[in-house]
């Protein structure tokens, strides 16, 4: 990597990092793009070589960590179930080490209206297509028939992870957002995929726990 390459990335990082702070200090919807380059000791005309709006420079700081989780899930052994479930446990942990307040905001920013672009939309795009292709490797790798119905079992999976961010959002954080996914993971996540299973390593994963 170049010199300036290196300079170009240290620069957006820093954007990152002051975004992150602010969104600490105050919450998405009161930040502004002068704040934030002045926190990151940039000028203003450098945030736009970098990112076009304010949204999307919280979507690259919210996805940065989530991408951590893609990755490491990718690298955990077992099934398909085991790989997607850590990817739901470490972003629910994530979530619910930050503030309550803040993921409510982040929620109701989301669905009051729901905007095609909202940093909501594109987080539940990324979990969806993440999930999708989760499955996908499972179904070439001969895991999972080639008639698995991928987009069908993804909605669903997200449908609970998002489901329980709800529940822990309206509860005022009585209902545990991790509780809830660990209660999923454990009961019913590796269900979903049984009836897709080849018989061969159906018979073979029966054989083990005889």
């Amino acid at each position: 990597m170049g010199k300036r390459q290196d300079e170009a990335l240290k620069t957006r990082q820093k954007l990152i990092e002051a975004v992150n702070a602010l969104v600490e200090e105050k919450g998405y919807n009161e930040i502004r793009i002068e704040e934030i380059t002045e926190k990151a000791e940039v000028a203003k005309g450098t945030f736009y070589v970098y990112f076009k709006r304010k949204e999307d420079l919280i979507a690259a700081a919210t996805f940065e960590k989530f991408d951590i989780f893609k990755r490491e899930s990718l690298e955990v052994s077992g099934g398909i179930e085991v790989q997607i479930a850590y990817f739901l446990k470490r972003s629910t942990e994530l979530i619910e080490e930050g503030s309550l307040a803040r993921a409510q905001q982040w929620l109701r920013s989301g669905v009051a209206p729901l905007e095609e672009d909202s940093i909501v939309a594109a987080k539940l795009k990324y979990d969806r297509e993440f999930i999708e292709e989760c499955i996908c490797r499972a179904v070439e790798m001969s895991k999972l028939r080639k008639s698995t119905p991928v987009e069908k079992l993804a909605v669903q999976i997200v449908s609970q992870y998002y489901g329980s961010l709800c529940l822990w959002c309206i509860s005022n954080g009585k209902i545990s957002m991790q509780r809830l996914i660990d209660d999923f993971c454990s009961m019913h996540l590796a269900r979903l995929f049984d009836k897709y299973q080849n018989k061969n390593r159906k018979l073979k994963s029966k054989e083990r726990r005889e």
